[in-house]
């Protein structure tokens, strides 16, 4: 427990001394409150997947993290060079059945890399002596940091303009996807981290074009890269073409049609280029998870959405993709009681877009380009999880990172408007 308090310590000196932490129009104590609220549920968490799945992929990654700080120990050279990617480690019976979520990284690295998350927490390790609460400590630190990134992202939140963060757009946290899964020894509150961390620094190196900002901009890509890379490339089309819709009326406009050209022009490369052929790239995806859940006795597996590898059927079924991901596996799966939350989560997510939708049409709203991006990048990640996940607890996991985006971006378009709507009176 001294440990544990050790780093609490620490913790509570950034909370106190830094301003990542601090939100125009929000408490300061919001942050350690959410911090400690999610450790909670971190620790629920664990005690759910040891009781479930005997420890799972959570437990894994801590007690693969500490083989390398026995590693560290006995041979540090080895230790920087497997960190660094340098080398791998020697396939022996010792390793291989200490370490198999290192050895079998879940489903390709094209999807994630759990070696990236189990890198984080050998790194941890040697500060933690593989204490949990340090761990969840530290990532839900991280995890609450790259949520207040994207609310100044989303807000608009800079030092020269009196925009604050509404109060109600915290709740966003405790939606049960949000709070659930970026809580755990998982690499979704590192993912939140670094996506936060991505948009947040690529805004201000826009409007002030700051070498510092460029940096963390750069570091954030590569962090979100090397955790999911599909989800990465959903955000390359906004770096190319932001420079080009700053204050424009009709920037969300020209966004929608770079990512339909941009679609278009992938599907098309992919008739001859295998590497770029996406419906074949989420159809495989689609089938090595249905498999893998089937051998490993998953208790909640789902019928999954039905599409040919091929351009055509891949976007007849997009509209079918998107309420696959967010209705079906609540209504298919209600004897599961951790459908219902979600379900209740989703339908409600969907009646707050329609909402908005409605609101910003009848008002005649600007879509700012924070929240055109929110949208088109939420909706893509919830579509490519409906594609190829057909296990509902990692369906619901999974989506997580789009559900946060439309969210955020619903609550950016409505307080916008509500300022307008007020200037205009």
């Amino acid at each position: 427990m001294m440990i544990l308090f050790l780093h609490i310590c620490i913790v509570g000196w950034l909370l106190y001394n830094t301003r990542w932490f601090k939100l125009p129009g929000v408490s300061d104590w919001m942050a350690p409150v959410m911090i400690a609220v999610k450790m909670g549920m971190g620790f629920l968490l664990s005690w759910y997947y040891i009781k479930t799945y005997n420890g799972g992929d959570m437990h894994g990654y801590l007690s693969e993290g500490m083989a390398f700080r026995e590693l560290w120990q006995n041979n540090p050279l080895m230790f920087f060079k497997v960190m660094l990617g340098l080398d791998d480690l020697p396939v022996t019976d010792d390793y291989l059945t200490r370490m198999p979520i290192w050895f079998d990284n879940d489903y390709g690295k094209w999807f994630n890399d759990a070696r990236t998350f189990i890198r984080f927490n050998a790194v941890l390790s040697l500060f933690s002596n593989g204490v949990e609460g340090v761990h969840l400590l530290w990532l839900n630190v991280l995890s609450v940091g790259g949520c207040w990134m994207l609310f100044r992202f989303f807000f608009g939140i800079n030092p020269s303009s009196e925009n604050k963060v509404p109060l109600l757009a915290l709740l966003v946290l405790l939606l049960p996807n949000v709070l659930i899964w970026s809580s755990g020894i998982l690499k979704e509150p590192l993912m939140l981290f670094f996506m936060g961390l991505m948009l947040r620094y690529y805004q201000r190196f826009q409007w002030w074009g700051k070498r510092s900002d460029g940096v963390l901009f750069v570091l954030g890509v590569a962090g979100f890269f090397l955790l999911k890379i599909y989800f990465m490339a959903i955000f390359l089309p906004v770096f190319l073409v932001w420079p080009f819709l700053k204050n424009n009326e009709g920037g969300w406009k020209k966004l929608v049609g770079v990512y339909a050209l941009l679609l278009v022009l992938v599907l098309v490369a992919g008739l001859f280029i295998p590497a770029l052929d996406l419906p074949a790239r989420l159809f495989g995806q689609q089938l090595n998870m249905w498999r893998y859940s089937v051998y490993m006795d998953a208790g909640s597996v789902m019928q999954p959405l039905a599409f040919a590898p091929n351009p055509w059927s891949f976007l007849r079924h997009i509209p079918g993709a998107f309420l696959f991901s967010m209705l079906l596996p609540g209504v298919m799966n209600q004897e599961n009681y951790i459908a219902i939350p979600m379900l209740v989560e989703s339908v409600s997510v969907l009646l707050l877009m329609a909402f908005t939708l409605g609101f910003a049409v009848k008002y005649k709203l600007r879509v700012s380009v924070e929240a055109s991006v929110g949208l088109l990048t939420g909706l893509a990640i919830v579509i490519i999880c409906g594609y190829t996940t057909v296990v509902l607890g990692t369906l619901v996991r999974y989506r997580m990172p789009g559900l946060l985006l439309l969210v955020l971006s619903m609550f950016a378009i409505l307080w916008s408007g509500r300022i307008t709507i007020s200037s205009r009176k």
